[in-house]
């Protein structure tokens, strides 16, 4: 069905509808849903950082006021292994920086 510029399926939601929905709204969003993915949170220890693709990284660590947190950082292939154990229980903010863009994810420490 046709209606002004839209096609309507039979549900009545229109096709350019679904499609300016399902799109990504930030760098961000893009970015997590292309394949960056931040686990576990909260976290103990460690989180991992997990990517489909072979962008070199810059990975940084902020406690809640904004201060840059010294922290152990190894990269394996496609696992970015962040140490936590020396940090106290609180919310931190783990900043990525891609050849796409900057993804800033909220993190829960509780040991």
């Amino acid at each position: 069905m046709y209606a002004g510029g839209d096609f309507i399926n039979a549900g009545g939601v229109s096709a350019n509808y679904i499609a300016k929905w399902n799109t990504p709204l930030s760098v961000e969003e893009a970015l997590l849903n292309g394949g960056m993915h931040v686990y576990p949170n909260p976290a103990s220890d460690k989180i991992y950082i997990e990517r489909t693709n072979n962008d070199v990284m810059e990975i940084k660590l902020f406690d809640i006021v904004g201060k840059q947190v010294p922290n152990e950082i190894q990269s394996k292939d496609q696992i970015t292994e962040v140490d936590l154990s020396v940090l106290s229980d609180g919310v931190y903010f783990v900043k990525i920086n891609t050849g796409q863009g900057t993804l800033t994810k909220k993190i829960i420490i509780q040991h």
